[in-house]
């Protein structure tokens, strides 16, 4: 075929008949190319001539889906430390099926994964930078869904490795070396608390090492930074008092992204 056959419908539909079928086939592509067949995604004409004659024709038709998936839900963003952030979603509802997702990180797309996909690992971010996720659902004839609601999130360090030695300093005060950390970590990752061991009662709650000196009743708890960094560094400090003599106590050095109890320190008898 000729680019100028290619260029006119018309012109091929009308060259396959005689001239009481080209008029119709004239018609036929006239009201192809109407408002009525614009619904349509797909649109093929049938006709079976007997005799040189036209005996029949259909027009078979697939409906356009016009709908966007609903609004992706449930998302959610997991810390795996040291730079890896694992975003996790719901998965949205469409009438036909959900062709992809798109994963926006700061409002810049970041991936596009598939649609039975869940989730998706953001890996070698810097630590301690807050960035906003979001995600939607694109369907397989292309509609996009409205965004999630965003969720903010950032990467922490890994659990460092504490040690903290005790020597009693006076009847009821106590002094806590930090004598090794793994490596340094902002004082607000951290929170510290005091139990009496032996009656289970905890006398000061869990408080971040940002917020020391912090007391509750005649018990108080400091710290001192020696580096002033805002860091918890060897040769830091925390220094307890207001104990009553010959109650056990212990106390908890705790990493809040984590949960978990970093070091465990058992003070009195």
């Amino acid at each position: 075929m000729s680019s100028k056959d290619a260029g006119s419908d018309e012109g091929s539909f009308a060259s396959s008949g005689s001239g009481e079928d080209a008029g119709f086939w004239h018609r036929a592509v006239r009201f192809g190319r109407g408002p009525l067949l614009s619904r349509f995604a797909v649109a093929v004409v049938a006709a079976v001539l007997v005799g040189g004659g036209l005996l029949a024709y259909l027009v078979l038709t697939a409906p356009v889906d016009r709908s966007p998936p609903s609004q992706v839900t449930g998302l959610s963003v997991i810390d795996h430390f040291d730079g890896e952030l694992e975003v996790r979603w719901s998965p949205a509802l469409d009438d036909v099926g959900v062709a992809f997702y798109r994963v926006y990180r700061d409002a810049r797309l970041l991936a596009t994964l598939p649609g039975f996909d869940r989730s998706y690992f953001d890996r070698g971010l810097p630590i301690d930078v807050t960035f906003e996720y979001r995600v939607n659902a694109v369907d397989t004839a292309g509609n996009e869904g409205p965004l999630s609601a965003r969720v903010l999130a950032d990467s922490a360090p890994s659990p460092p490795d504490v040690s903290i030695v005790a020597a009693q300093s006076g009847p009821d005060e106590w002094r806590l070396l930090v004598t090794n950390v793994s490596r340094s970590i902002a004082l607000g990752r951290f929170q510290a608390t005091v139990v009496a061991t032996d009656a289970s009662e905890v006398v000061l709650p869990p408080t971040s090492l940002s917020d020391l000196p912090t007391s509750r009743e005649n018990v108080s708890l400091g710290l001192t930074d020696v580096g002033s960094d805002g860091r918890l560094d060897s040769g830091d400090a925390f220094l307890l008092d207001g104990l009553r003599p010959g109650t056990r106590y212990t106390f908890h050095l705790l990493y809040v992204p984590a949960s978990a109890i970093l070091e465990a320190v058992v003070l009195g008898a």
